[in-house]
């Protein structure tokens, strides 16, 4: 078995993984922002967020923790792409990113049921 060495100049080499072509390897991992709005929307910060992170030269960014779940308040200020009213917004998400050839990736977990239920109580309740 040949081993291949890598380069640190390899980080910055455009790479294709399947269909997806990244122009380095510079990725940034999913993190937590905490701005989504109660109804799933995505305050200005949001693209301002993505706008800086492409800027400074990364490949792609995964997404903050987005849930597709009506009802799933797994966390305050998630991300929730949840009703179809919301789509323009999330596709301007990668948009804002991909004028610097920056791709972007969602994060799209799948919550427990029975913590979703309880956070959903515990918010619910919060909200009265």
């Amino acid at each position: 078995v040949k081993e291949e060495k890598s380069t640190v100049s390899e980080v910055f080499e455009k790479v294709s993984l399947n269909h997806l072509t990244l122009k380095n390897r510079l990725v940034r991992s999913a993190t937590w922002e905490g701005i989504g709005r109660n109804d799933g929307s995505l305050p200005e910060e949001a693209y301002d967020i993505y706008r800086e992170l492409a800027k400074g030269g990364i490949g792609a960014i995964i997404t903050g923790f987005t849930s597709v779940a009506l009802h799933d308040y797994y966390f305050e200020g998630m991300m929730r792409l949840c009703d179809d009213a919301l789509i323009p917004q999330y596709i301007n998400l990668p948009a804002s990113s991909m004028k610097r050839m920056c791709r972007s990736l969602p994060r799209l977990p799948l919550a427990d049921i029975t913590a979703t239920k309880t956070a959903g109580m515990c918010r619910e309740s919060r909200m009265k």
